[in-house]
């Protein structure tokens, strides 16, 4: 445009999508102007009634325009002629775009030149639009992404319509964790290779992930031969104890089907014990800006986790508060009361030999 218009200055304003405010984005001086190497001042009166009212401004002399000369913003940036409009695509206005000259004899703007400018200005409005929203869809896949590791396809469909970005922050909250891993993995993966045990790894979590996903629960983290899995931490959450019960006697079946297969090709059977825990923890979005991981801590989780080391092959164990939750639903036969490591107060404990289906 510097070359068909008599253009000293010309400023882009994008609108802030987190404040809303305009913040310049791009700047060009005519060569050889004096403004050169300057900072640039523009009306914050002209860009504020041009944002405001949605519409193009044009003025041949702004310094003698009486709704606008006496403006202390147009007198200190030295306006003479100015051509303003809004950036708007679809109802939505993305920013300006601000032209202006300092010759009010040789430079002034004609309505010809807003015509010309408004053209060039709708085109820009529409790549702006489709910058953000190519932005947008590619924040979505990073999200989904990030989320599809531990969460289940529905509640990551969710947040991603959301928007949400992921940050780091906590919440202290009642909770239910499952913890399952193989008994005597340490033995099993020194009679046979480390191809093979990659090969049993990636298959056993396979089809562990998939209950916890069936049962809406949380992937938290692998731990060599462990999965960890939360329930009842995110929002909206009904029957938490229940499903994770459910899930971890459904881990005994599928890892049942799981051996199956492995006796047709000849491979050794593995065998499971699982834990299962009710209490309070903080859940959220814990690690550094570079790497984020959803995950529980506190001394619900620990509890979860001795009772799956207590587990003997293809076992669910559950706490007390996990029980009181669910013994509508379950039979169970009482182990009692179990002494933990750091725990002060002995955890009764109960194994689970079936669950019913709930209504």
């Amino acid at each position: 445009m510097f070359d068909i218009l008599p253009i000293d200055r010309g400023v882009v304003l994008l609108v802030d999508e987190t404040t809303g405010n305009l913040v310049t984005h791009y700047v060009k001086l005519r060569e050889g102007s004096a403004q050169e190497g300057k900072e640039i001042l523009l009306s914050s009166t002209i860009l504020r009634r041009v944002f405001d009212t949605r519409n193009s401004l044009i003025s041949r002399d702004v310094m003698e325009d009486s709704s606008l000369g006496m403006a202390a913003s147009v007198r200190y940036g030295q306006i003479r002629s100015v051509i303003c409009v809004p950036l708007i695509a679809h109802a939505q206005v993305h920013g300006i775009l601000h032209l202006d000259s300092r010759d009010r004899i040789n430079s002034s703007f004609s309505p010809k030149d807003l015509s010309l400018v408004k053209a060039i200005s709708n085109q820009t409005a529409m790549a702006i639009e489709n910058m953000i929203l190519m932005r947008e869809v590619e924040t979505k896949a990073r999200i989904t992404e990030q989320l599809s590791r531990f969460l289940p396809p529905h509640v990551v469909e969710k947040m991603a319509e959301r928007g949400g970005l992921i940050q780091r922050s906590g919440r202290e909250m009642v909770g239910t964790l499952v913890f399952v891993d193989i008994r005597g993995f340490t033995n099993l993966s020194e009679s046979i290779g480390p191809g093979e045990v990659v090969n049993m790894l990636n298959d056993y979590f396979e089809r562990l992930v998939r209950v916890v996903f069936k049962y809406e629960g949380i992937v938290d983290k692998y731990i060599g031969d462990c999965l960890m899995a939360v329930f009842g931490t995110l929002d909206e959450e009904v029957d938490s104890e229940y499903r994770s019960v459910a899930a971890a006697m459904e881990f005994i079946d599928t890892i049942s089907e799981m051996n199956e297969d492995r006796a047709r090709r000849g491979k050794e059977p593995i065998k499971i014990g699982v834990g299962v825990n009710t209490g309070n923890l903080l859940a959220g979005f814990i690690g550094c800006a570079q790497r984020l991981e959803y995950t529980c801590i506190g001394d619900a989780v620990n509890t979860a986790s001795r009772l799956c080391d207590a587990a003997a092959k293809d076992q669910v164990l559950i706490s007390e508060d996990t029980y009181q939750r669910v013994k509508q639903w379950v039979k169970v036969e009482p182990v009692g009361p179990k002494k933990f490591k750091g725990k002060v107060n002995e955890v009764m404990t109960y194994q689970v030999l079936s669950i019913d289906p709930k209504d």
